[in-house]
């Protein structure tokens, strides 16, 4: 039982993975790349993306986790 939710835990990853990678915030190329204001923005958006994917990410797959080793550990300590 550990195992399997340690395996979905990783497809639940690399899924959330690629779907940030798919929706990776663009850099508008009418846009000047020079600009301080412009170029903040962007920072700011791709942090923004990257901590919101990360938390979709590790979140449910850290609860999957903890379930699968609170189960097996029950199932060792129960006679």
């Amino acid at each position: 039982m550990r195992s399997l939710l340690f395996v979905v835990a990783c497809v639940w990853i690399a899924g959330v993975a690629y779907a940030a990678g798919v929706s990776w915030p663009v850099f508008p190329l009418d846009m000047p790349a020079g600009d301080p204001q412009v170029r903040a923005a962007y920072d700011s958006a791709v942090w923004a993306h990257v901590v919101r994917y990360g938390l979709i990410a590790l979140v449910p797959a850290a609860a999957l986790i903890g379930i699968g080793w609170s189960v097996s550990r029950r199932k060792r300590i129960a006679p």
